[in-house]
């Protein structure tokens, strides 16, 4: 008699159907889509070394793993990336500075006013 073969349940499937969403919207978009059908932003991106087609989401290439972008500040409110020590710099002083001058006057304001002397004007009369 034989013994029975023990099965090895399959690796989940690739998730090759998966949607994917927008970096922008954050929208869900069919996988075969170029761009966003909410807003029309890219959903893919070519690695610069080797040319694969990676998630624009992904922060390093499914092939030769490179870094896909370069590391960058951004303030995602104006959308003002700062890429150098210098501008980070700068805009680290523009803040220290801002911080400064709202706590002097913050300061300033709370202080009480100095007592005034009485005028010693004469009335005519």
């Amino acid at each position: 008699m034989s013994e029975p073969v023990e099965t090895i349940p399959a690796a989940p499937a690739a998730q090759t159907d998966a949607p994917i969403h927008c970096a922008e919207c954050r929208k869900y978009n069919h996988r075969d889509a170029v761009t966003c059908s909410a807003c029309g932003a890219h959903l893919w991106v070519k690695c610069s070394k080797c040319r694969a087609k990676n998630l624009r989401t992904a922060s390093r290439c499914a092939r030769c793993h490179r870094r896909m972008r370069r590391r960058s500040f951004v303030l995602p409110r104006w959308g003002l990336r700062l890429r150098n020590r210098k501008q980070k710099r700068l805009v680290r002083a523009f803040c220290l500075l801002l911080l400064v001058g709202l706590a002097a006057w913050l300061v300033f304001h709370s202080l009480p006013e100095p007592e005034r002397p009485p005028s010693n004007t004469a009335e005519p009369g």
